[in-house]
Order: C-alpha cells, then sequence, then structure tokens
C-alpha cells in the first residue's frame, strides 16, 4: 500500500512539473485567461455578452479554476485546469495499461488504450495540458463515457431493470461533457438511449436522465442566457435568434 502511495505521489508530482511549462496555448491567451479573470472578479453580468461575446462564453470548465484566481495565485492559473486534466487522462491510462500488462484487460481497457494512442499525440503535440484547453477534459469525458457504458455492458449484459442504477453514471459522465463543449451532446444522446433500453421502466427513466442532465447542464444555461441572451452559445443557431432582457436594446456580436 505505502509503495502505491508514494508511486501516486510521483506521479502527480510529475504531471504537476509538466503543467509548469510556459503557456503557450493561443486560445487561453485570447480567450480563457479572460473568462476566468471575469468570473473571479465580477461573476455573471447581465448583457455583457451583447457587448462582448467572449465574456458570455461559460463552460463550467473555467468556473473551477476561477476561484482560485486570487492572491499569489492571481493571473497564475492558466494551466491548472489542464494539469487537472491531464492527470485524469493520465491516470485512467495508466490503470488500463497496467491491467493489460498482467493479462487482465477487459474489452473496455483495451478500448481506452486505443483511444488514447490516437487523441493523446495532438494533445501532447499543441501543448494543451499547460493551458486552460477545453478539448482535453471533453475529450477525457467523452472517453471515460465510453469506457464506462463498455464496463456496465460487460458487468451486467441484460441491465439491472431498475431506472436508478448504475446505468446512469455514463448519462451524468456525458452531461458534464456537455458542460464542457457541446459537441459531446451525441454522446449524451447515446448514454441516455443505453440507459432507458436497459431499463424495464423507460418513462421512469427517461424523467429521471432529464431531471439528470438537467441539473447539469442547468448553471451554463442560465449563465448564457443571462449574459448573452443565447442558452446554447457558442451554437451560431442560438446566436442569431438571442432572446433575453438586454437583446432587443443592444445588437449582438455574433461569434465567428
Amino acid at each position: 500500500m505505502g509503495d502505491r502511495v508514494v508511486a501516486a505521489t510521483l506521479f502527480a508530482f510529475g504531471i504537476a512539473a509538466f503543467a509548469t511549462l510556459p503557456l503557450t496555448y493561443y486560445d487561453t491567451g485570447v480567450l480563457h485567461a479572460g473568462v476566468i479573470e471575469w468570473l473571479s472578479q465580477y461573476g455573471t453580468v447581465a448583457g455583457i455578452g451583447l457587448l462582448h461575446i467572449q465574456l458570455a462564453f461559460y463552460p463550467a470548465w473555467f468556473a473551477l479554476a476561477a476561484p482560485f484566481n486570487t492572491g499569489i495565485a492571481h493571473g497564475r492559473v492558466g494551466a491548472l485546469l489542464g494539469g487537472l486534466a491531464w492527470l485524469l487522462i493520465v491516470f485512467h491510462l495508466v490503470l488500463c495499461l497496467w491491467r493489460a500488462v498482467q493479462g487482465r484487460a477487459r474489452r473496455s481497457d483495451v478500448f481506452v488504450i486505443a483511444a488514447s494512442a490516437v487523441c493523446l499525440p495532438p494533445i501532447v503535440l499543441w501543448r494543451m495540458p499547460v493551458s486552460s484547453a477545453l478539448d482535453p477534459p471533453a475529450i477525457a469525458l467523452m472517453v471515460i463515457t465510453a469506457w464506462a457504458i463498455m464496463t456496465i455492458a460487460e458487468a451486467s449484459p441484460r441491465g439491472t431493470g431498475s431506472p436508478w442504477s448504475v446505468d446512469l453514471v455514463p448519462v451524468l459522465l456525458a452531461a458534464g461533457a456537455v458542460t464542457v463543449q457541446l459537441n459531446a451532446l451525441p454522446f449524451l444522446a447515446i448514454t441516455v438511449a443505453f440507459a432507458v433500453a436497459r431499463s424495464s421502466s423507460r418513462i421512469r427513466t427517461v424523467c429521471m436522465t432529464a431531471c439528470l442532465t438537467a441539473v447539469m447542464l442547468l448553471s451554463s444555461l442560465i449563465y448564457a442566457f443571462v449574459t448573452g441572451g443565447c442558452p446554447l452559445l457558442p451554437a451560431p443557431c442560438s446566436a442569431r435568434t438571442a432572446r433575453g432582457p438586454l437583446a432587443r436594446r443592444l445588437p449582438l456580436n455574433s461569434p465567428s
């Protein structure tokens, strides 16, 4: 047990050392850092997105860094989120590789190894772990969502028949991915279909998945609506049809 704790500690320090490299990711400079600074200083300001559309862009991922952007850490949290995402991604990959080396790998573990081989090289090449980029957490959550579906299906091929079961875990993971990037919406639909198909009470399961999804997404939707009148920002369709308390008074700068 002691050896595992030491190994995990050294592993975490290695990830932290990588995340302290100079921050050069372009999007963090022009968007991420500004949004985190605004959230930490002012929070939600009605209509601000109609003056500067980037300030209405609110992935919940940025809200995790905003409370730490104070005191001696002020202006130095640009790589905090990237380091956290990288720690979770690599730790999960190492666990799957360890099971594979021991000959205990399941199909879900093989999937994670294969997906990591495809997804991680670009992330490292563009130094996304040393940034507040949204791609690493979104990719990680989508891969973990698929891994969770495969793991649950392997453990219980026919489902539990209960509307409240482990089958809802992928729904939570996918909803978390949507709070980071809207392009995870197809994964959310797949997880809902997965949970409903394995339940004996499908109507109740649909209601439960809807409630869970609403709880996960509500803060982001409300923030985007209050600040810019676009609940699904940065979706172009919602930007062109903005509705909100100030949308009729000020022109909306729709994102390019």
